[in-house]
């Protein structure tokens, strides 16, 4: 009712609620990721990601069908300069139609096939050993399940940077 019957209060409830979406604007969140990849691997602090190589970053989510999560992981690599960064995406199940999107866009897609607790381990596995075969400079993970299964598979490997994406509805 405050916000029908006070105009003022209906301007600043409108001007907060564009800032907060403004937010979420995927041009935004490439730049902020760019940012926070640069201050990662500053050459002090990783000495394999100095000069002008292509850093190697490695998205692993726990599924790519339509959610918002796997919405923004597509626009984020969308957008990014593939001259300075090689992405490749896992999930921890099977590619979905978020993944076949990402893969029109000429990112390598893989599905680790884990259909519960029971594969697990199996699933543990083959991230391990891709990790090892793709020695990412950047493991990503995205929601839950991912930040605790990237976090072990990482550091088996000695991944310089493990950055987990916890988000909400």
């Amino acid at each position: 009712l405050r916000v029908a019957a006070d105009p003022p209060f209906r301007r600043r409830v409108g001007e907060a609620a564009a800032a907060r979406a403004s937010q979420f604007e995927a041009r935004r969140v490439a730049r902020q990721y760019l940012e926070m990849c640069e201050r990662l691997l500053r050459p002090e602090v990783v000495p394999a990601a100095a000069g002008d190589r292509t850093l190697r970053c490695c998205h692993l989510i726990t599924d790519l069908e339509l959610g918002g999560a796997e919405l923004m992981l597509y626009k984020l690599l969308a957008r990014m300069d593939r001259r300075r960064f090689h992405h490749t995406v896992v999930s921890l199940s099977e590619i979905g139609p978020v993944g076949a999107r990402i893969r029109s866009l000429g990112i390598e897609v893989q599905g680790l096939s884990i259909q519960g607790f029971a594969q697990a381990g199996v699933g543990m596995a083959r991230l391990v050993a891709l990790l090892h075969r793709t020695k990412p400079d950047i493991l990503q993970t995205w929601l839950y399940h991912a930040d605790l299964m990237g976090l072990i598979a990482g550091r088996l490997n000695r991944v310089p940077r493990i950055i987990w994406n916890v988000r909400r509805s």
